[in-house]
């Protein structure tokens, strides 16, 4: 019963949050959060910035060591000779 009286005042007061918030005139830049979006599209846009801020970049040793080990397949084939192994 709680829960649903939270929903429902959360849902009317929804329309005053932002106009509320941004009367302390706080520039986006400032905040710098997607959290605060009208649109409700908090967690795409957050993940848009995420991987914006931290792009993917190839792994330079998965070819010579992780792909030989996922593509064996018998558990009598060795792995890749690492130089750790040569002392």
């Amino acid at each position: 019963a709680l829960k649903v009286f939270v929903n429902d005042a959360c849902a009317q007061i929804r329309k005053d949050a932002v106009p509320l918030t941004d009367a302390f005139d706080y520039s986006d830049y400032i905040i710098n959060s997607p959290l605060g979006r009208y649109d409700g599209d908090v967690y795409e846009k957050y993940f848009e910035l995420v991987t914006s801020l931290n792009p993917q970049k190839p792994v330079p040793y998965f070819d010579s060591l992780i792909r030989p080990l996922l593509e064996r397949t018998n558990e009598s084939q060795p792995g890749p000779e690492l130089e750790i192994d040569q002392e």
